[in-house]
């Protein structure tokens, strides 16, 4: 009996030692100017941003994956790291018109080497606000873009713009 308590007790000890997987979610309202996450990992989509607004193409493909997927708004937009190094010095290359990206609202998840980033942005030579969903692996220490959509988000008044432009086609 007292062998069979002993074992139960390791047992238990054992068990509450050990490392479960732990999801961390963190929601965060970003206004322009504010300074970047000082979280470490989400830095790495505060740097994309910064790639994106600085025009810096190498930097922006220095933080993708080889496997790395990016899809834009438009259903064209399907590029895997050799199609992205291509868009991106093709983009990068006229310098006149800066477009920043500032997040509006950030979701944050974490599970071990994984994150999950969902961003609500907008982008100050677009007028349409964008979400933009980033997911990044951890390998050797370091993480990677492995995958990133830029979606854009209608408001409200842009549907009521619209509903003139088709009150005023169809004559009412």
């Amino acid at each position: 009996m007292r062998n069979l308590l002993l074992v139960m007790f390791v047992l238990a000890t054992f068990m509450s030692c050990r490392e479960d997987r732990k999801e961390v979610k963190v929601i965060k309202e970003i206004k322009p100017g504010d300074q970047p996450d000082d979280n470490a990992h989400v830095q790495l989509v505060d740097r994309f941003y910064a790639a994106l607004t600085g025009r810096d193409s190498a930097g922006v493909v220095n933080l993708m994956a080889e496997n790395a997927r990016l899809y834009g708004s438009d259903p064209s937009e399907d590029w895997n790291l050799d199609q992205i190094k291509t868009y991106m010095s093709e983009r990068m290359r006229d310098t006149t018109e800066k477009a920043v990206f500032n997040v509006r609202k950030r979701e944050v998840r974490i599970m071990d080497d994984w994150m999950y980033v969902v961003d609500e942005i907008n982008i100050s030579t677009i007028r349409v606000p964008f979400r933009v969903v980033t997911i990044a692996e951890g390998n050797a220490g370091e993480r990677r873009i492995v995958f990133s959509e830029f979606s854009a988000l209608v408001r409200n008044d842009d549907i009521r713009q619209l509903e003139v432009l088709f009150d005023k086609a169809t004559g009412k």
